[in-house]
């Protein structure tokens, strides 16, 4: 089952950007160039996220699955609802830079939020939804039963 769901997740990452960048296709490349830098990288890093997290780990807890998806979903309600004030690529980025175990994952989390970054606050200048969605990252985290920061600190690493 574990298996299954796993390649599906991996199957959505690539299939659903693609998918997406076809319905853009006739619009205008601004457009086009903002979905494949800025939306598409997101699709596929939330569908990785949720296979290293079901296929990766030995134990499922509902509460991190939770979390997880709660993270998903918050990044995702900015499609549908984007007055609100915050950034969720960056509630997603800093939520899997700080929970996930895997420093490969950390890494790629982290060369995206410095991506996101530099398009929130120096191209846009937008310092209010970045730094709300930084903040929104952080207090997920740190809802996780072990983040990777606290387990290896007990551990001496």
């Amino acid at each position: 089952m574990r298996v299954l769901l796993f390649w599906s997740l991996v199957a959505a990452s690539v299939g659903l950007p693609l998918l997406l960048a076809g319905r853009h296709a006739s619009g205008d490349p601004k457009s086009i160039l903002y979905y494949l830098t800025y939306v598409a990288p997101m699709i596929c890093f939330a569908s990785l996220l949720l296979s290293s997290r079901f296929y990766g780990s030995r134990q499922l807890r509902p509460r991190d699955i939770g979390l997880d998806l709660t993270a998903i979903g918050v990044a995702a309600s900015r499609m549908i609802a984007p007055v609100i004030p915050f950034s969720g690529h960056m509630v997603l980025l800093i939520y899997a830079f700080l929970s996930s175990r895997r420093r490969m994952f950390r890494f790629v989390a982290l060369g995206l939020a410095a991506h996101t970054t530099y398009l929130k606050l120096v191209v846009w200048g937008d310092v209010l939804t970045w730094s709300v969605g930084v903040a929104g990252g952080v207090a997920l985290a740190s809802l996780r039963t072990e983040p990777w920061w606290a387990t290896a600190r007990s551990r001496g690493e």
